[in-house]
């Protein structure tokens, strides 16, 4: 369990600690650096996530660390991935353009400003028969609380309309 508290109320947190400590087996491990592989950093304007380590160490594995950055990650569709038990060429090359993409800035985040209002707003748009003329929508969405991003999500229409 990771609990995070935006508060700067000691008694509060200790608190909270003691009663967590009564009915589990619990290990302070102070201020969070690094959890599923994202990198979080603070400061007085806010808290950053970075998934820059983790790029880097991609890169490195596959060997693509030296590779020429792609500024632009383009639109990919690839169809019947599941399962991929011998990938093919065009998925190769999709692979290869993501990793290409996260070479151009591996230490891209999201940023989070402090704010106390917990306000959720969500905005959502689709492009129906898309302007790109393959006759296909594509919808999307995303999820702000307080003001910061915490969710989005865009996908293209799997059949034609």
């Amino acid at each position: 369990m990771v609990i995070y508290v935006d508060d700067n109320n000691a008694f509060g947190i200790a608190e909270v600690k003691a009663y967590l400590h009564q009915h589990f087996q619990i290990k302070n491990l102070g201020a969070l650096k690094y959890f599923l592989g994202i990198e979080v950093l603070r400061n007085k304007k806010g808290i950053s996530l970075s998934q820059r380590k983790y790029v880097l160490n991609l890169l490195t594995d596959t060997g693509m660390l030296t590779s020429k950055p792609q500024q632009i990650l383009l639109w990919i569709l690839i169809r019947n991935l599941d399962p991929i038990k011998c990938p093919k060429k065009i998925q190769w090359d999709a692979a290869y353009c993501v990793l290409r993409y996260q070479k151009s800035a591996p230490g891209k985040n999201l940023f989070y400003l402090p704010n106390r209002n917990a306000n959720l707003v969500r905005f959502s748009d689709a492009d129906w028969a898309s302007a790109d003329g393959d006759k296909w929508s594509t919808s999307g969405y995303c999820t702000f609380v307080g003001g910061n991003l915490v969710s989005w999500k865009s996908k293209k229409q799997t059949t034609v309309a």
